[in-house]
């Protein structure tokens, strides 16, 4: 690092101190909605994609939490939005037809909001529900709900007195293939209905030992519940096992099955890689549901966004689960679930004996808030691990989105800020009903959907008194030659003027604030345009720089861009690179002198640090440094007039 004597000063360590004293004694916007957390050593860096579900647009966020992308849509969102690998996105939205009837459509979006695919899988007696997912062949998982009526159902032996005249309603799966803008086709199908078993109707051909058949579904278990029976919420997919998982809200379950069977398959009991059809390979979370356990076993509550953990992440093949613990005995409160479930290598699971569950008996790891009834969500909500196994949760309800490591600490926190109306102004309190979010995404900053696409960091989606956005360096990676420019663009409200901008910059061993002005000759294009520059001199190769901008406006208000560059070490940040010069065994940039003579020195001898470039110490040329040799003839050429310096 730079001795104080080597960083290039404007304003120097004084002024510092005093602006920070200052900004801590005039008011700031209450961080209420947007960014409310962020780590920058923990949290895992890339894009955050949402959907508000009161809006019909789309955002993908930064970790600062500055828009990167927004996808304006006609119809409201539905239910999750995945962003494809191709840059595409694949959603569900509500669609109000001509007679104000809400219905559910999944769309294609192309990153520019071209809506490329639309078609609304419903009919009089069926209708597309909750769930969707994309598959690699490029077609779409979906749930969905048939309607039986009352003699139907007694036919299956239900139990007519809890039915009712209303019929039950039963999922299925239907797996389509997207034709032409509009259309698709039905390539399989899995029915719910035809994998029942019951002990009600001994006249029935389902009537049997309900304990002694786990791989089926008990016709008169949840009685109460007929008019929306197993509602089930979440579908996911593993292309390795070619197996689906669902989840039901009502039975508090998870349920594995077989894809690999035809339609014809599906519908029986023999046929597909397991041997099973479309009967129940594995399930778990309420054993109860076919007499394998009490209450005590009943773990998942109301649970939502089941899936896979995907290959090359920490926990791999296992299930994850979002637990809404709704009506849990101890009262209501949500955890997230990780479960390894008794598969094999061979995608084959062990079936219990009668009255036995399926294991495990506990999960692998689980989250849940040290006061576990501040973290709940009812309904809707979902968990996704990260590749530096932190997982992102997203809290439905209230709209709060969140990150949290394997120990079980916070590190990244947003709040939904957009309700119907759209963005609510930084300050206020947001209004749960109106922030629901179905689901929340992140996605590495290398994910092939962002190949090509700029993704310059806008201002964040709440309204602020003023708004900052694009902050940004160049060139991205300095030498100890470059000057750094940060361009920044700032924009007041009409009621409100700046009175200050500046720019923060710290190292290790200083601080430098510099004015960030809006005047054309500051990088900053023309003046007057609300862009505002400020270069920042060379410095030292190897020097690590943190930066920030902060704001006053004439009513006293301060505002700084990242939202928490002062109380949580939230910055932008950049490392200085070291130019090649043979000598510069320090990597400063201001060799070879005496400081690149004592950490030679020190590094030999005393177990000082390594060279950032070995190259940089083979001052003879002779391929086999840096050693004494080198040492010898470094002395020579700074003190005796010796032979020039020889890096090869």
């Amino acid at each position: 690092m730079p001795t104080s004597n080597s960083f290039p000063r404007l304003l120097l360590v004084v002024p510092m101190v005093l602006l920070i004293i200052v900004a801590s004694s005039t008011s700031a916007q209450e961080q209420t909605v947007g960014l409310l957390k962020y780590d920058q050593s923990q949290s895992f860096n890339g894009y955050t994609l949402f959907e508000p579900r009161k809006n019909s647009e789309i955002f993908l966020i930064d970790n600062y939490g500055r828009l990167v992308h927004s996808w304006q849509m006609e119809f409201a969102n539905s239910s999750d939005v995945y962003l494809l690998p191709s840059g595409k996105l694949l959603r569900g939205a509500k669609v109000t037809d001509s007679l104000d009837q809400i219905n559910r459509t999944m769309q294609l979006i192309a990153w520019d909001g071209t809506v490329e695919w639309s078609f609304p899988y419903q009919g009089d007696t069926y209708r597309q529900h909750h769930d969707i997912e994309p598959m690699p062949n490029g077609n779409i998982l979906l749930l969905a709900s048939q309607n039986i009526g009352l003699t139907e159902a007694t036919a299956m032996g239900f139990d007519p007195a809890q039915v009712g005249d209303a019929g039950v309603k039963v999922d299925y799966i239907a797996e389509l293939q997207p034709v032409g803008t509009d259309s698709a086709i039905v390539v399989w199908e899995w029915y719910l209905l035809d994998h029942l078993i019951q002990d009600f109707d001994s006249t029935k051909p389902n009537y049997g030992v309900v304990a002694e058949h786990p791989e089926l579904f008990d016709a008169n278990w949840h009685l109460a519940s007929y008019s929306d029976w197993t509602h089930c919420n979440s579908i996911a997919y593993n292309p390795q096992l070619d197996q689906i998982v669902l989840s039901s809200r009502n039975w508090g379950e998870l349920w594995v099955i077989d894809h690999s069977t035809t339609t014809a398959e599906a519908a029986g009991h023999t046929g597909g890689n397991s041997g099973m059809g479309g009967d129940i390979l594995y399930r778990w979370g309420n054993p109860q549901t076919y007499r394998a356990g009490t209450a005590d076993d009943h773990i998942l509550y109301g649970p939502h966004d089941i899936h896979w953990i995907e290959p090359g992440l920490p926990g791999e093949g296992n299930i994850m689960v979002y637990n809404n613990g709704w009506n849990r005995p101890e009262g209501s409160y949500s955890t997230i679930e990780e479960i390894t479930s008794t598969v094999d290598q061979s995608g084959d699971y062990p079936q219990p004996d009668s009255g036995v569950a399926h294991g495990p008996a506990d999960v692998t790891w689980s989250y849940g808030a040290h006061v576990p009834q501040t973290f709940f969500s009812a309904t809707i909500s979902g968990a996704h691990r990260l590749p530096n196994r932190n997982t992102i949760v997203c809290t439905g309800r209230p709209g709060y989105l969140f990150e949290v490591t394997n120990d079980g600490e916070v590190v990244w926190e947003y709040q939904n800020s957009v309700d119907g109306d759209g963005p609510i102004q930084q300050g206020a309190e947001p209004h749960q009903a109106n922030m629901q979010v179905f689901r929340c995404h992140r996605y590495p900053l290398d994910y092939p959907a962002f190949d090509g696409r700029s993704l310059q960091p806008g201002a964040p989606i709440e309204d602020y008194i003023v708004t900052v956005s694009g902050t940004s360096h160049m060139p991205v990676e300095p030498s100890n030659s470059d000057s750094v420019l940060v361009t920044t663009r700032i924009v007041p409200d009409s009621d409100v003027t700046i009175v200050l901008t500046e720019l923060i910059v710290d190292t290790e061993s200083d601080s430098l604030t510099l004015p960030l002005l809006d005047d054309g000759t500051h990088g900053d294009g023309i003046a007057g345009d609300s862009v505002y520059g400020a270069y920042i001199p060379p410095l030292p190769g190897n020097t690590n720089v943190t930066y920030h901008v902060y704001i006053e406006e004439d009513k006293g208000n301060t505002v700084l861009d990242p939202v928490f560059a002062t109380d949580n070490d939230v910055y932008y940040t950049y490392t200085v690179t070291a130019e090649f010069i043979c000598g510069d065994i320090n990597g400063d940039g201001n060799g070879p002198n005496v400081s690149d003579l004592t950490y030679l020195v020190d590094y030999l001898f005393s177990g000082g640090p390594q060279p950032p470039d070995l190259g940089t110490a083979d001052v003879n040329g002779d391929g086999e440094g840096p050693n004494v040799s080198d040492l010898t003839y470094l002395v020579a050429f700074l003190f005796s007039g010796g032979s020039p310096l020889n890096c090869q």
